[in-house]
């Protein structure tokens, strides 16, 4: 049975109280429920009641605590191999952006999960990080 319109609009709700950004919203549900979510409108009648009755948005909440912590680690890691920050060294916002990029576009190339760490799952940031503590056991 598909969500009803007045589980939508809570689960969207409770979703805006965790992240405003909509792709890690998506990312949490695809996470949650093990299986690809492109919308909000994919939810099933009883996922969205899980949601809303049973967890109440905690799950969610410690699933993007989770992928937050697992993201800074990624990036604190990148800072300490040389070839991943060498050109945008320092801590200020736009440095920060920059190494982030660079961390992204040396994942889609050579990670072992092709993809940016915004669209990774937690099991899959956890690959990052594995891979980037090899490197740096050979440095």
């Amino acid at each position: 049975m598909k969500i009803t319109s007045n589980q939508l609009r809570a689960v969207q709700a409770i979703l805006g109280k965790i992240t405003s950004d909509r792709d890690d919203r998506i990312s949490l549900l695809s996470d949650m429920f093990e299986r690809p979510i492109t919308s909000t409108k994919d939810l099933t009648f009883d996922e969205a009641k899980l949601i809303l009755e049973r967890f109440g948005g905690d799950e969610l909440k410690a699933i993007t605590v989770r992928k937050q912590q697992l993201k800074a680690t990624i990036y604190h890691l990148s800072m300490k191999i040389e070839f991943l920050n060498l050109s945008y060294p320092g801590d200020d916002y736009d440095n920060r952006r920059m190494n982030m990029a660079k961390v992204d576009m040396w994942l889609l190339t050579h990670g072992i999960v092709k993809k940016r760490v915004k669209e990774m799952s937690i099991a899959e940031l956890g690959k990052v990080i594995g891979q980037m503590k090899a490197i740096l056991s050979n440095l």
